[in-house]
């Protein structure tokens, strides 16, 4: 697989991270062939659920056979599935490399943006573990045991990654069973999905103060039903049926509290309240995610407050400290010719 330069964009949802990137195709605009943007979150792939998962595919961009774009950018991972199919960490990373490959060949930036962290830490190298096969007889033994029994086991093999459970997935017993297993395996465990190895990566995370972070969740859920929300998920449950509220799809945030409001079990103010909670309540995971899984940095990342005076003057500067790398011979590009340095083969053509 071919490497190059990767800008991977972080955090917390509310945070500004696709305007991020917007901005950084135009930072770097002289110095790239093209931009290939990459969704990572696992609810913004489904057709149906545009407003109510927040995708915000950014004006002006049309949609193409498997992606959108507009001028030199390009942006993947949106709408692509139906709400009754299923989106895995795996078909993730399939997306991911694919989209990257292509993406140095041509001397295109690759940016990975959006909060889902597990899907960061398996495009980045986590690959081995999450390729773990099930462990028949571990699952048997696992069986017996309660709860605590399951969260003392996972503590005493794996006391980080019991650190790095947040309190939904310590009290699941599936996902310490898993967690087990992975754990258990991570000697022996063999890379079968391969994983992108960028050179150089950028990372950087975004972050806001939770009161103010709370009051734009709340102003963007306020412009979720204002845009059609109700009507999305109406149409999603006449097309799919109620049972799609116990697929993936249906635990987007907000589905089942618009339900609720249809039905008349809420309050239009009722559902403003509880969709943004879940909101908040989502963001923080995804904050504490991020803090405790150090393994996800691939050498480190970069945290910026987005409501800091000069945030974005010390963005740009972090964007555009990225180096234009070729992939194949690893030499820099000129910004200017598109040539490599020392080459004298023509310029690069555009894709």
């Amino acid at each position: 697989m071919p490497t190059g330069p990767l800008l991977s964009i972080i955090g917390p949802t509310a945070t500004g991270k696709t305007q991020l990137a917007l901005d950084a195709t135009e930072w770097l605009a002289d110095r790239m062939n093209g931009f290939d943007l990459i969704s990572v979150d696992s609810r913004q792939v489904y057709r149906e659920l545009a407003i109510t998962s927040g995708a915000d595919v950014p004006a002006g961009f049309e949609r193409r056979q498997g992606y959108w774009q507009r001028d030199r950018v390009r942006l993947y991972g949106v709408g692509i599935i139906s709400a009754d199919q299923d989106w895995s960490v795996a078909q993730f990373g399939r997306l991911a490399r694919r989209v990257a490959a292509a993406a140095w060949r041509r001397r295109r930036l690759p940016v990975l943006i959006g909060g889902t962290g597990l899907y960061h830490r398996w495009a980045l190298g986590a690959g081995a573990e999450l390729n773990t096969p099930p462990d028949p007889q571990l699952r048997r033994q696992a069986a017996k045991l309660r709860l605590d029994e399951l969260q003392d086991w996972l503590a005493r093999v794996d006391r980080r990654r019991w650190a790095a459970m947040n309190r939904s997935d310590r009290h699941n017993a599936r996902r310490l069973i898993r967690a087990i297993e992975q754990a258990r395996a991570a000697g022996p465990a063999r890379q079968t999905g391969g994983s992108l190895k960028p050179q150089p990566h950028l990372q950087l995370g975004l972050e806001r103060p939770l009161d103010h972070l709370a009051a734009v969740i709340c102003r963007r859920v306020v412009k979720r039903l204002e845009a059609g929300a109700q009507q999305e998920v109406t149409s999603l449950l006449a097309r799919h049926g109620l049972q799609v509220l116990d697929r993936p799809a249906g635990s987007t945030a907000g589905v089942r509290d618009v339900w609720a409001y249809i039905q008349g079990k809420l309050e239009y103010d009722q559902l403003i309240d509880r969709w943004a909670r879940r909101e908040l309540q989502y963001a923080k995971r995804q904050l504490s995610w991020w803090r405790a899984d150090e393994a996800a940095s691939a050498g480190g990342r970069q945290w910026f407050d987005v409501t800091a005076a000069h945030v974005r003057t010390m963005l740009k500067a972090a964007v555009t400290s990225l180096e234009s790398v070729h992939p194949e011979t690893g030499s820099e590009t000129d910004p200017k010719t598109g040539l490599e340095t020392g080459s004298e083969t023509g310029p690069v053509s555009r894709p």
